[in-house]
């Protein structure tokens, strides 16, 4: 029986400036076509904010099936 896909998962963004901008291409490429909600840093919302995906806090909300 073949499992359903997880349909939300949580993106745990790196605590210093630098390291979230070489992790900005896996996050990109792990929010195409998934609900993905990126945590971190109040910095953040200006370096993920131009893709498709939900910015929260550093913590896991309710719901999420995945965190990375």
């Amino acid at each position: 029986m073949r499992e359903a896909p997880l349909s939300h998962w949580f993106v745990r963004a790196p605590d210093h400036l630098g390291d979230g901008v070489l992790a900005r291409p896996l996050v990109s490429a792990l929010s195409q076509g998934r609900h993905v909600t990126v945590g971190g840093p109040p910095w953040c919302a200006d370096l993920y904010g131009d893709l498709d995906l939900a910015i929260g806090p550093p913590a896991p909300p309710v719901g999420i099936e995945l965190a990375v």
